[in-house]
């Protein structure tokens, strides 16, 4: 009885002294941390959760733009000595606006998206630029004018270098600095003589009517500076553009002089500094 007794009192201790080392860490295993014991806790579909990423800012692009600023027309009237008229040119500056549509593709860099480049193509028309030339005889104070008007045709492309220095949530603010090109094309419309006396008689000659100017054109190469907004898919731009710094201009179109062949009149056109504001939508 002694020795059944001793064996189950020998069979315990040996059962508890297994499990005492089944519990015990081994030297391999580190202990766990509070958040890997939390972890282990929460269910698989705790565990699973969505990674959101950085939106990101690359993407085709389409939209309209609006240019406001200031040209010059300057017309050259040119007499042979014979034409009893005065030689010279008239200036003038007249209020410039053009619109059409836009469209490109930018391209953003790396994990943070604050720096990009950006490619956009421009097409539309403008407002008409009008001028009156007047020009003084030598004699009986006679005086001839002329009024021109020409419809500008635009087209172009910008390269621009993008830097978003400010962003939250779905808004975006950034700096835009980049050149472009411009091929500004102006449709000669029709224009109207008249011959003026001194005794107030206004003398319409039938042959001088409708006379129609060339078309002309230039090229416009420029800088520009702006700032750029961005909420999620729609893009704001407002750009300060250094027109005219570098620009081949056509050579004068002409306009005969029907009655006079030792007479004719020629126009330029110059643009100036402007502002273009513009809104597109990145798909």
């Amino acid at each position: 009885m002694k020795k059944f007794f001793g064996s189950l009192a020998l069979l315990a201790t040996l059962a508890n002294a297994e499990g005492f080392l089944a519990n015990m860490p081994s030297e391999e295993t580190e202990e766990e941390t509070p958040q890997e014991r939390q972890e282990e806790s929460q269910s698989p579909q705790d565990k699973v959760k969505p990674s959101v990423g950085k939106m990101s800012k690359s993407g085709f692009f389409l939209g309209i733009e609006g240019n406001f600023g200031e040209s010059t027309l300057k017309v050259k009237h040119t007499f042979s000595s014979g034409a009893g008229f005065e030689d010279g040119n008239t200036l003038s500056s007249h209020f410039a606006f053009d619109g059409g549509l836009k469209l490109g593709y930018q391209h953003y860099f790396g994990e943070k998206q604050s720096l990009g480049i950006r490619f956009s193509a421009y097409g539309g028309a403008g407002v008409p630029l009008k001028t009156k030339t007047t020009i003084n005889g030598s004699g009986n104070g006679e005086k001839r004018f002329f009024e021109s008007s020409y419809l500008p045709i635009k087209a172009g492309v910008d390269l621009d270098f993008l830097w978003d220095f400010f962003e939250k949530e779905e808004h975006t603010l950034g700096l835009t600095l980049g050149v472009g090109y411009r091929f500004n094309y102006y449709l000669s419309l029709e224009k109207t003589q008249n011959v003026f006396v001194t005794n107030g008689a206004l003398h319409e000659n039938p042959n001088l009517q409708n006379i129609n100017f060339q078309n002309t054109y230039m090229s416009d190469f420029y800088p520009q500076i702006g700032l750029h907004y961005y909420l999620g898919h729609h893009q704001f731009e407002l750009n300060y553009r250094f027109g005219g710094l570098i620009a081949w201009l056509s050579e004068p179109k002409e306009a005969p002089w029907f009655d006079k062949k030792d007479a004719d009149i020629s126009t330029q056109i110059i643009n100036t500094n402007y502002i273009s504001l513009s809104y597109t939508y990145r798909f």
